[in-house]
């Protein structure tokens, strides 16, 4: 059963807000004990678990709180206890108030981040960026379940304007040098946001509770453990207890006794530095890419990229970057320390700013230090001073490289990243190079394989000579070799554009590299879709139902991709009966020139080349047909069949393949050939359009 949550009192308090503001705020989901309800290790700055206004009025509905993150739209001075309150606030602006489950009053005002406050001990509290404050209409509860109240509007009007200058002495900060913790620095001169940033475990003592059975024993073993972490991050005394005071406003925290007991524990145990009292020191050793945290989107970012076969990888722009050491993934998977991944330039300039992948990187063997590097050559000397080295000049020659160095390894690194398919009958005993395919959105595609190939290399090294270019494609070119009869989806499939339609069961499931498909039709699926107008044009242009029929049914075996029968059309009639709209529209449904060939009959009798044109196509159609004579019957025969033929394209090697296409062609009358051979003949089905199309 839900909280007696009132969506009412969320949708006056909406009302009140400027609408541009009411449209942009951060909510979050609050638990009945208005904690945050997100995973005790996560951050509520994650934008994972920013809610909308459409998805935060929902949750109310369902009976469950919601909190408001303050971030630049609020200033909330939570006043403790009115009665006292109301002498310091009685000239502050009037504005919206909210009472709280205890009879507590929550002030809103504009702006947010603007404003610098502190507090009233015990009588008021100003709240300003990160922090949380449940939103009207949630209803909180006592440890045992028990309803406190709802947080319902007080003071029914507008949010007011708040500036710095309204605040009574009380409240108002008179140090210099801005918020309070951007003047907590430490002794190298790293403000303590920059720090929060990349040391995840700090951020968390600091911006969240951390209550018992959450790694604690109690809440003062959270605190101390902040000390212990802003001790190590070189912060003085007086520093680590301004973080504290200015993060999490502790009551009643008596700091020096804490600070006591934490250089007693160092003591006891025989410690001389405070990152041997870390549960893994080198996990936050400042001033190295080692520990630097990579933030949850960035996972989630690389997780996407990584997962989705089905880019468009021609277009992608990705470039190469080896992982310094291994990331955690959301979904548990990991990527491994060494791996090199395509990944998007901003993505990999955010990794590469925390040291957790780069470009170019060496490694140490002596010492382990890592060496990332701009361009691919090795740095004279290991750059660790500590390293048995000394600093003694060596060429680097010692230094291994951890990103792809040889052609072997940028091979194997593009295969990581991307599927490869080559037709096996392509390649020969010598260098060069098969018909190799590239996987991209659904389909493989031999266009520009290679020249993708190169110019991912060209990422890898751009000092590499065309050998070396030439050296990672033969490689991939005989890892990734298939028989031409694999390629195609299996009987009874269709790519489309977004999906695999599974003709027999009438379902669509995603793309596989495994279907090794080389064609598609670029539309989405819609079994509800009809074309009343197509049908009413071909009904003008082709009066015979049957011939309708058996035009269309030749047009549905072709989105197969396989040879189902041994038939061609030959759609016959005098000028403007409407030929060429036909085939113009024919070619536009099933994707043009990806799909469909061009080559008339005489062509496919007569040149290799013209065969070579059919290779992964659906549809052969043109309507550039002539009426001259055909003399290579048999070819041709063997083409319509779909039995293997020897093809070439032109200035290259020839090859054996079986086209699986099906021919469609129009023409003011049909070619000539012998009249003797019934078997030629009777592969044509002959459609005639009588009559002009207006």
């Amino acid at each position: 059963m839900g909280l007696d949550t009132k969506i009412g009192e969320f949708d006056r308090f909406i009302d009140h807000l400027p609408e541009e503001i009411a449209e942009s705020l951060w909510f979050i989901p609050v638990r009945e004990d208005k904690a945050p309800d997100i995973p005790e290790e996560e951050s509520l700055r994650d934008e994972e678990f920013r809610l909308g206004l459409e998805e935060a009025r929902e949750r109310l509905e369902d009976g469950k709180n919601i909190g408001i993150i303050l971030r630049d739209h609020f200033s909330v001075l939570d006043v403790i206890d009115p009665e006292e309150a109301e002498e310091y606030l009685k000239d502050l602006p009037s504005t919206l108030e909210v009472s709280t489950r205890s009879g507590k009053v929550h002030r809103y005002y504009l702006p947010g981040d603007e404003i610098e406050g502190k507090d009233i001990p015990n009588i008021a509290e100003l709240r300003t960026g990160w922090r949380c404050v449940v939103a009207p209409g949630s209803h909180a509860c006592d440890e045992g379940g028990n309803g406190w109240g709802t947080y319902s509007i007080e003071s029914s009007q507008d949010v007011a304007e708040l500036s710095p200058n309204d605040l009574p002495p009380e409240l108002t900060v008179v140090e210099e040098g801005g918020k309070e913790e951007d003047r907590i620095v430490n002794e190298r001169g790293w403000r303590i946001e920059k720090i929060m940033e990349d040391d995840e475990k700090l951020d968390s003592l600091l911006t969240r509770n951390v209550p018992p059975g959450k790694g604690y024993v109690d809440i003062e073993e959270a605190r101390k453990d902040t000390i212990r972490k802003l001790l190590y991050w070189e912060f003085g005394p007086k520093m680590v207890q301004e973080a504290m005071e200015s993060y999490r406003k502790y009551e009643d925290f008596d700091f020096d006794s804490l600070f006591i007991n934490v250089l007693q524990d160092f003591q006891s145990n025989g410690e001389d530095t405070i990152s041997d009292h870390l549960d893994d020191p080198d996990a936050y050793r400042p001033g190295s890419g080692v520990g630097k945290k990579v933030k949850r989107k960035t996972r989630r970012e690389l997780e996407e990229w990584v997962s989705n076969q089905n880019r468009r990888v021609r277009e992608d722009g990705a470039v190469p970057a080896t992982f310094a050491s291994e990331i955690a993934l959301p979904s548990g998977e990991s990527i491994e320390e060494g791996s090199t991944l395509f990944l998007p330039p901003d993505l990999v300039a955010e990794l590469q700013e925390k040291e957790k992948a780069g470009r170019y990187i060496f490694k140490c063997p002596r010492c382990h230090e890592l060496h990332f590097q701009e361009k691919p050559y090795k740095p004279s000397v290991c750059q660790n001073p500590n390293c048995e080295s000394n600093g003694e000049r060596t060429d680097g020659k010692f230094l291994k490289p951890v990103h792809p160095s040889d052609h072997e390894e940028r091979a194997e690194a593009l295969m990581d990243n991307y599927h490869f398919k080559t037709v096996a009958a392509s390649l020969s005993g010598t260098s060069a190079a098969g018909l190799t395919h590239l996987y991209e959105k659904g389909v493989y595609d031999e266009e520009e394989a290679m020249g993708f190939i190169r110019g991912k290399v060209q990422n890898m090294n751009s000092k590499l000579k065309l050998s070396d270019q030439n050296d990672v494609i033969n490689y991939i070119s005989v890892a990734t070799q298939v028989s031409e009869e694999k390629f195609g989806v299996s009987e009874g499939k269709v790519v489309l554009e977004d999906r695999t339609l599974d003709l027999e069961n009438d379902e669509l499931r995603p793309h596989k590299p495994s279907d090794l498909a080389t064609s598609k039709i670029p539309i989405e699926y819609d079994p509800d879709a009809w074309c009343p107008e197509f049908l009413d044009y071909l009904e003008r242009m082709v009066p015979s139902e049957k011939d309708r029929e058996r035009l269309q049914e030749l047009l549905g075996t072709a989105l197969v991709g396989e040879k189902l029968h041994k038939k061609g059309a030959m759609v016959v009639g005098p000028t403007d009966a409407g030929k060429s709209t036909l085939i113009k529209i024919i070619r536009g449904v099933f994707g043009g020139r990806d799909n469909v060939s061009t080559q008339a009959p005489s062509t496919l009798a007569d040149t290799r080349w013209g065969k070579a044109k059919l290779r992964n196509k659906l549809l052969n159609s043109t309507d550039e047909v002539s009426a001259g004579r055909l003399e290579e019957l048999a070819t041709l025969k063997r083409v319509m069949d779909g039995d293997p033929v020897e093809a070439e394209e032109k200035r290259e090697k020839t090859f054996e393949f079986s086209p699986t296409c099906e021919h469609l062609y129009a023409a003011n009358q049909t070619p000539s050939a012998s009249r003797k051979d019934d078997a030629f003949w009777n592969r044509w089905i002959v459609i005639e359009t009588p009559n002009p199309v207006p």
